[in-house]
């Protein structure tokens, strides 16, 4: 794969893609407005549109499209996913080629590749999320725990209705996600080990995707923008890949404190 290429990839993935107090369903209209679109450069990345609830309904961009559906609680019970297949080849020709494409994927003209549904208690909060790939069948979900906050602070995931892994959230005062640590299901000894800790850091500013309004905890929940995370891997890897990653982030922001552009090149354009 060309570097350049991989680049772009991997940022674009980035910007798609992841013990009781209620979950407030009100819709806050952000003061900088809604996120609109995303560019990269001078080319246009994503689309977002809104309905009439000021709900996100649609992702759209060259490689993926998402739909989202919800009840009349304004609470999110579904997003269709629909994905360029090309994205996940190996071969750096149909990559390159994936790449140079001028329409944007739609349910048109490519398949949903994978549903996902989402449950809630009485209290209105996140309690399981099911994930449906058309394409093998394979079905997958996760269920949620809350810290005294109404904070998700346990993820668990199953397949098969067997547990497979989970992942531990910790928050600061100001309600970001400051740290998140991901066990797996040692397939010998059948216990959980450690598998990745990221740390977060954050700026003062307000994040833009917050007005998404997804219970799931990080990009869609934090109130401020990260500007540092620290990866850390804790199995044996190739000497290659480095254990401890650091990604740091910089922004300009408009007047009323809303992120315009990151890292001086992706620009955030709103309603």
């Amino acid at each position: 794969m060309q570097p350049k290429v991989t680049l772009i990839f991997l940022i674009l993935i980035a910007l798609f893609s992841s013990c009781k107090k209620k979950e407030s369903l009100e819709i806050n209209n952000s003061p900088g407005g809604l996120l609109n679109m995303v560019k990269y450069g001078s080319e246009l990345w994503y689309v977002y549109t809104w309905n009439n609830n000021n709900l996100i309904d649609e992702e759209k961009s060259r490689f993926f499209y998402t739909k989202h559906n919800y009840n009349r609680n304004n609470q999110l019970v579904s997003s269709d996913f629909y994905v360029d297949p090309a994205i996940y080849s190996s071969s750096s020709y149909v990559l390159d080629a994936a790449m140079k494409r001028t329409e944007w994927v739609n349910p048109d003209n490519t398949a949903k590749e994978n549903s996902n549904t989402f449950e809630y208690n009485r209290n209105g909060q996140l309690i399981k999320r099911t994930i449906l790939r058309l394409n093998t069948n394979y079905l997958s979900y996760s269920t949620f725990e809350y810290n005294t906050n109404g904070q998700i602070c346990k993820e668990t995931w199953y397949y098969e209705n067997k547990e497979q892994g989970y992942r531990d959230y910790v928050y600061e005062s100001a309600g970001n996600l400051i740290s998140e640590k991901r066990y797996d299901l040692d397939s010998v000894t059948g216990k959980y080990k450690p598998s990745t800790t990221t740390v977060y850091e954050f700026d003062n500013s307000h994040n833009p995707y917050r007005s998404f309004n997804r219970q799931l905890p990080g990009l869609y929940t934090n109130q401020n923008n990260i500007v540092k995370e620290t990866y850390e891997i804790h199995f044996e890897v190739d000497a290659s890949i480095k254990k401890i990653q650091i990604t740091e982030t910089t922004y300009e922001y408009n007047s009323s404190g809303y992120p315009v552009k990151k890292d001086g090149i992706i620009e955030f354009v709103y309603n």
